[in-house]
C-alpha cells in the first residue's frame, strides 16, 4: 500500500485496474474518458490509491470497463470478508 494512502481508496483502484487490464485498455485511454480527462499518471494515482477517486469519475469508470460501481467500491460481495469462503446468495 502506498504510504498514507486510505485503505479503500487502494482497494477500489486495485478493481479499477484489473478491469482496466481485462478489458485491455490503457491508462491513457482511460484517462481521455474521465471529465474533466486525467493524465495516464493521474490514472495512476487512482489505482494506487494515492488519489481518491469522485463519484462521477467512478461511475464514468464502470460504464467504460462495463463493471458495477457497487463491484469497484465493495469487491465480491460473495466473500465473507474473513475465511473466505463463499457466501450463498438470498435467491
Amino acid at each position: 500500500m502506498t504510504k498514507n494512502a486510505d485503505p479503500q481508496d487502494v482497494e477500489i483502484g486495485k478493481r479499477i485496474r484489473q478491469y482496466r487490464n481485462f478489458r485491455d485498455r490503457t491508462q491513457t485511454w482511460l484517462g481521455n474518458k474521465l471529465s474533466p480527462k486525467k493524465s495516464q499518471q493521474g490514472v495512476h494515482h487512482i489505482e494506487t490509491g494515492v488519489s481518491g477517486i469522485k463519484a462521477r469519475d467512478l461511475v464514468l469508470v464502470s460504464e467504460c470497463l462495463d463493471v458495477d460501481v457497487d463491484y469497484l467500491l465493495y469487491g465480491d460481495r460473495t466473500q465473507d470478508g474473513v475465511s473466505g469462503k463463499r457466501v450463498k446468495k438470498v435467491e
